[in-house]
């Protein structure tokens, strides 16, 4: 009976695994600054086991784990010990879970994590990063921003890739500006574009954050794990068809006027907004050659940035074109296709191409010579406009000088002379004529002298050339700002 008792104690044994015996986890410290690396040493009895094969995925979550370990050997013991850098996710409390090797357990390890100081200003820092959006569709864009508010406006902060991270992650440019509300503090925006590929309930971590003090690194900031539910998107949706928006900035030839077989270029540009130069479809294809359009192998650029708003990708298709037949052509039209992902809707939009008129070259002269001939009668008709207005100004210029000094017949018929050809009337019309037609463009008699023939043969001591003199001038000074002759 004590044999077989004794005999399940030791199977018991056995089957339990040792916490802690064969393997050992000593940090540095028990105190750690955020954005300061936390040193850890694991030790093992084992000389024939590599420490290499503990699966340190019960950490990720609470911090960053180096993979580059440190391999020493005791000199005492003759045991191997790694030392590993670790790189807590946020200030706190932190209890690292015990890890699993070979069939041994670790002990958790406690560690205090304190809030990160500026050490030049020994100010305290202050890091903010909201909660974003957690429901997604795959290749949706996502920004997700953090705010770090420190007491120094010449601290630079960096962002680093993260070459081993599974979804596609764009760094947007850090800016900062002073806190109104907290005086002394600038607050520095940092934020990434992600657009996650994998479905499902997913965690990541952002690539870390540099803080530079004058040329050193003196913190590194690994942010805390983010939590997204990404949903597929659907299952009739074509793998060519962008998640996005798309819309057209040009589509043109560059000349509206060719000859048949003339070689001419189409400048197509496209944005993209929330995609990426690799998710962009081949728009180019949709330019097709038929019996009147030849197109030709196109050129094409592409320009990506990021920033507050995500992602923005600009192609430019410089396509060259050959217009076979003559008469008005309208090029094919281009049609583009997005799905909207606020709306989960594919959204389909079609781009009108441009009115092209082609005719031969010798056609082409012949219009040319049309259109000079109609321009040198144009010009010419101007020029005689032009000609009579001046004319008109001299002369009715002259007629208000010479008014001035009238006080007899003879000035008066000089005067009625200039007057008369300003209107680009005959030279020494008669009296008579010249008084009817200024009646006839004035309108009413009270802008006449009245009784002008009169006047002409009366007396002299009759004669009141001072109220004729006044009535001229303003005939004058109103018929000289008239532009076209012979109008009233």
């Amino acid at each position: 009976m004590v044999v077989r008792y004794l005999f399940t104690v030791f199977l018991s044994l056995l089957s339990m695994p040792l916490l802690g015996k064969s393997v050992t986890v000593l940090p540095a410290t028990q105190q750690v600054e955020y954005g300061k690396p936390l040193w850890i040493t694991i030790r093992t009895e084992l000389n024939d086991k590599t420490l290499e094969k503990i699966d340190f995925t019960p950490w990720e979550e609470l911090v960053y784990v180096d993979k580059q370990f440190i391999t020493v050997h005791d000199k005492v013991t003759k045991t191997p010990a790694t030392q590993i850098r670790l790189y807590p996710r946020q200030p706190g409390q932190l209890t690292l879970p015990s890890l699993r090797f070979e069939n041994d357990r670790t002990i958790p390890v406690n560690v205090t994590v304190t809030r990160p100081v500026d050490p030049k200003s020994a100010s305290q820092i202050n890091i903010n990063c909201p909660a974003p959006v957690t429901d997604v569709w795959q290749l949706q864009q996502l920004s997700i921003f953090c705010e770090i508010d420190i007491q120094d406006s010449h601290v630079v902060f960096e962002h680093t890739r993260d070459t081993e991270q599974r979804d596609e992650i764009f760094p947007i440019s850090i800016n900062s500006g002073e806190i109104k509300s907290t005086k002394g503090y600038f607050r520095y925006h940092i934020g990434w574009v992600i657009i996650p590929t994998a479905t499902g309930e997913t965690a990541f971590s952002l690539p870390p954050v540099n803080m530079v003090r004058d040329g050193v690194i003196t913190h590194r900031f690994y942010l805390p794990y983010t939590r997204l539910q990404v949903n597929p998107l659907p299952a009739y949706l074509p793998g060519t068809i962008p998640v996005g928006k798309v819309q057209v900035d040009q589509y043109k030839v560059v000349q509206n006027w060719l000859s048949p077989g003339e070689l001419s270029t189409i400048n197509l540009d496209i944005t993209l907004n929330g995609v990426t130069e690799t998710s962009m479809p081949a728009y180019e294809v949709q330019l097709q050659s038929n019996e009147v359009f030849q197109f030709h192998a196109s050129q094409k650029s592409v320009i990506q940035k990021t920033d507050t708003t995500g992602i923005s990708t600009t192609v430019r298709y410089a396509i060259p074109v050959t217009i076979t037949k003559q008469g008005i052509h309208i090029m094919p039209a281009i049609r583009l296709q997005y799905f909207e992902p606020d709306q989960g809707v594919i959204k389909t939009f079609h781009v009108t191409g441009q009115r092209l008129t082609i005719i031969s070259n010798w056609l082409q002269a012949v219009l040319l010579l049309l259109v000079l001939i109609l321009l040198f009668i144009l010009g010419k008709y101007l020029v005689n406009i032009l000609i009579r207005i001046w004319r008109r100004y001299r002369f009715y210029t002259t007629a208000l000088t010479q008014l001035s000094d009238m006080n007899n017949a003879d000035q008066l018929r000089q005067i009625m002379n200039k007057m008369a050809l300003a209107e680009g009337l005959r030279e020494n019309i008669t009296a008579r004529d010249w008084y009817g037609y200024l009646l006839n463009q004035c309108g009413n008699l009270e802008s006449v002298p009245l009784r002008l023939l009169d006047v002409m043969y009366l007396p002299s001591k009759d004669r009141d050339f001072e109220q004729l003199r006044q009535k001229l001038s303003v005939i004058c000074r109103q018929r000289r700002l008239i532009l076209l002759p012979g109008s009233g």
